[in-house]
């Protein structure tokens, strides 16, 4: 990745953590770059030169033009992480498939969102957090020593539980900032282009196609979490990783973000954290299940297809939690 690319990514990246963790000062811009950067490729496909413009007869680009996302599956194992001293998570060992929806259940606290963040290393932006173990996005290690990290973020979509636009940027710079900042070279009508499709995948296009250049924090808060999703699925990822995504949100708007993902899931990978059991037995094809023990720490209990999870685990904690009885 170009280094200038790789600095404005990590800038989104923190500002979105700090947004995440509730700051109430100005984000911290990230100036920091890997030693040694390792070229990656984990599921986006590059532009071929001479769709970089219109043809000559001044069409724009075709959708089919533009870079297509594939769907990997995601290895962890034997993961572990920590918060300073504090032990988080215990080798968790999983394999997600792709072009599923894997859904992280829990009681609070079991280290769901801890697991989520290690998948695409942001759990290591925390001071003092660290990971152990190895994490694979199809084919690539992203612990792997000389791998930047910059570059795993970026190609592995987050979204967080409240949503977080840019509050100065339009709804359409808020979709167009990853493209633009990356070093790929979009502009014009490609990048017009590749806007215009995310909005339509994030299932909100027809909503704000009127508005573009209106501020982001208009929308409500349903619209503003989609338009989240979109600004991740403009750098086409293979994987997207979503923590709690329709928690703060109304049920209808919680029902339009299931749909979304039940669509998104014909090319990406998706992994979500959820609390609420009817949501994952509605679109989750397989569910882990997490809990921590007497130590507090994290550990993966039991994991498999929903239907099975759901109607006959196989351990008597998952029933006991699923029922109700704890968590």
């Amino acid at each position: 990745m170009h280094k200038n690319g790789a600095h404005a990514l990590e800038m989104t990246t923190t500002m979105d953590q700090e947004q995440e963790a509730g700051s109430a000062k100005a984000p911290h811009l990230t100036t920091e770059f890997a030693d040694s950067p390792q070229a990656v490729d984990f599921g986006f496909d590059t532009l071929a030169p001479q769709s970089m413009a219109a043809d000559d007869g001044g069409t724009a680009t075709r959708a089919a033009d533009l870079p297509q996302p594939r769907g990997e599956a995601v290895r962890a194992e034997q993961v572990s992480a920590w918060y300073g001293k504090k032990l988080a998570i215990r080798d968790i060992t999983i394999t997600m498939e792709p072009l599923k929806v894997t859904a992280l259940i829990g009681p609070s606290g079991c280290g769901k969102s801890t697991f989520l963040r290690s998948i695409n290393r942001l759990h290591e932006v925390i001071p003092g957090a660290r990971v152990a173990g190895d994490i694979w996005v199809g084919d690539e290690n992203v612990y792997a020593k000389g791998m930047d990290p910059v570059q795993v973020r970026a190609h592995i979509g987050m979204v967080f539980q409240r949503p977080h636009p840019f509050p100065t940027m339009s709804i359409y710079d808020n979709v167009a900032s990853g493209p633009r900042l990356s070093g790929k070279g979009r502009r014009g009508r490609q990048l017009d282009q590749l806007v215009e499709q995310s909005l339509r995948q994030a299932a909100l296009w027809d909503e704000v196609k009127d508005r573009l250049k209106d501020p982001a924090t208009g929308l409500s808060g349903g619209q503003q979490q989609r338009l989240c999703i979109a600004r991740a699925l403009a750098m086409r990822p293979g994987v997207i990783l979503l923590d709690e995504p329709s928690s703060a949100l109304d049920p209808i708007a919680s029902f339009k973000i299931e749909e979304l993902l039940l669509q998104l899931k014909q090319s990406y990978t998706v992994v979500i954290v959820t609390h609420n059991m009817q949501q994952a037995a509605r679109i989750a094809d397989n569910t882990a299940f997490m809990l921590s023990g007497s130590d507090y720490v994290g550990e993966l209990v039991e994991y498999g297809p929903t239907t099975r999870i759901f109607s006959n685990p196989s351990d008597p904690r998952t029933q006991d939690y699923i029922t109700g009885r704890f968590g």
